[in-house]
């Protein structure tokens, strides 16, 4: 989906001066199991884990999670 909104600005000289403003949104699908384990592992690949951390758990715990949401979750609890 692409969003193209745009504004016509009126100058004192009366010449259009057109404005246009790009937002583009990207509509994408929320990672599956895998993937989130995947992320697991970047994210949390200089932090020292105890041996038994299970991340194939924990990406299956996340369903619904997206990547922002795994990122924000795993600095937090590796911060406490």
């Amino acid at each position: 989906m692409f969003i193209l909104p745009f504004s016509l600005k009126w100058q004192n000289s009366n010449i259009i001066d057109f404005h246009l403003q790009l937002v583009c949104r990207l509509m994408v699908n929320l990672p599956d199991a895998p993937n989130r384990e995947k992320i697991l592992r970047v994210i949390l690949a200089k932090e020292d884990l105890a041996p038994d951390v299970d991340l194939e758990a924990v990406a299956n715990m996340t369903d619904g999670y997206s990547g922002s949401d795994i990122k924000v979750f795993s600095h937090y609890l590796a911060s406490i």
